[in-house]
C-alpha cells in the first residue's frame, strides 16, 4: 500500500495535519533542527491516510531519531496559521503527545546528526537536547508549546497560533 501524508498544498497555500513527539530525559528535550533553517522544534510529522494519531508520532519519531518509544499522553492539539517568506500561507494541525522511550540508557545523548530518506526526498535533521532551564537561549518554536515545556503544564490544552 502506498503512504500518502494528509497534506494539501497548491502555489498559494498548505494544509498539514501533522504529530509531534515530547520526549524528556534528564530534564532535557529531544529538539531538531530541519534543513537548517535556523530554529529547533520536535520531532515528528506528517500522519499518513488511514493511520491515527498516535501511530503517527511513533512512526515519526523512530523514522527521525532512530528511538522506540510509546505513547504517554496528547498535551495539546494546536492549529497553526503563518506565513512563509515567500508569502505562501499555511494551515498546520498537530497533535503533540509526550512520549516515553522503551530503552532511556541506551539513548543518545549529545548532539547527532541523521539524514532521513523520505518519499524518495533526503532531508537532513540536527538533533540536539536542551535543557528545559535553558529553553529561552534557544529559537524553539512553537512558542506557545515552548512556553508549556518551560512551565512543565503537561495538561490538555487546544491552542490556535494566528
Amino acid at each position: 500500500m502506498k503512504h500518502i501524508d494528509i497534506e494539501i498544498e497548491n502555489d498559494f497555500a498548505n494544509f498539514k495535519l501533522r504529530v509531534n513527539g515530547i520526549l524528556i530525559n534528564d530534564n532535557k528535550i529531544l529538539s531538531v533542527q530541519m534543513k537548517k533553517n535556523g530554529f529547533y522544534c520536535l520531532p515528528g510529522g506528517h500522519i499518513e491516510i488511514g493511520e491515527d494519531s498516535k501511530e503517527a508520532v511513533v512512526r515519526e519519531f523512530k523514522e527521525e531519531t532512530g528511538i522506540d518509544v510509546k505513547v504517554e499522553r496528547l498535551i495539546s492539539i494546536t492549529e497553526n496559521f503563518f506565513t512563509r517568506k515567500n508569502g505562501k500561507k499555511i494551515h498546520e494541525i498537530s497533535f503533540y503527545y509526550m512520549l516515553k522511550s522503551y530503552d532511556e540508557f541506551n539513548i543518545e545523548k549529545s548532539e547527532y546528526d541523521v539524514v532521513e530518506i523520505d518519499k524518495n526526498e533526503r532531508i537532513e535533521h540536527h538533533f540536539k537536547w536542551i535543557d528545559i532551564c535553558n529553553m529561552d537561549d534557544e529559537d524553539f518554536r512553537p512558542l506557545r508549546i515552548k512556553e508549556k515545556i518551560k512551565n512543565g503544564n503537561y495538561n490538555f490544552e487546544s491552542i490556535i497560533i494566528k
